[in-house]
């Protein structure tokens, strides 16, 4: 899970995007009275810049309003069996209060399961990767 920054649906487009340089993310969740309605993407500013958009405009004409919700709580399991990928930006985390606490991308998931598969690939032969030359040589 990945630090996140948030800002209100009224934000104007040049702003979310000043907000995305200066902090260095991909994606900005998109909160309302403390609840999270919609995240915008780097994607997303650059469909509104190709689209002419006024960049005064505010984000939420351009947000993706369908915001997938994980408790905090969940394993990495329970993520991959309830997200759709197929059409999914961001899973935002929440914590017992339904708060927002974090933000979750596809590319983490991959990568957490990648780092897993190449463990499991080299377990059977993680005695081997323990030897040492002279183990092998005797």
């Amino acid at each position: 899970m990945s630090r996140f920054y948030q800002c209100p649906p009224e934000t104007s487009i040049y702003k979310a995007a000043e907000q995305m340089k200066a902090s260095g993310c991909c994606a900005l969740l998109v909160v309302d009275e403390g609840k999270a309605v919609g995240t915008v993407t780097e994607r997303d500013l650059v469909g509104a810049l190709a689209d002419r958009m006024d960049a005064n405009a505010p984000i939420e004409r351009i947000m993706d309003r369908n915001v997938i919700t994980m408790p905090a709580d969940y394993r990495l399991a329970d993520i991959i069996g309830k997200a759709d990928f197929r059409d999914l930006s961001r899973i935002v985390i929440l914590n017992e209060r339904r708060q927002p606490v974090g933000l979750f991308a596809p590319e983490e998931i991959f990568s957490l399961l990648s780092s897993e598969l190449s463990l499991l690939a080299r377990a059977p032969f993680q005695a081997a990767w323990e030897e040492t030359v002279d183990d092998i040589a005797a």
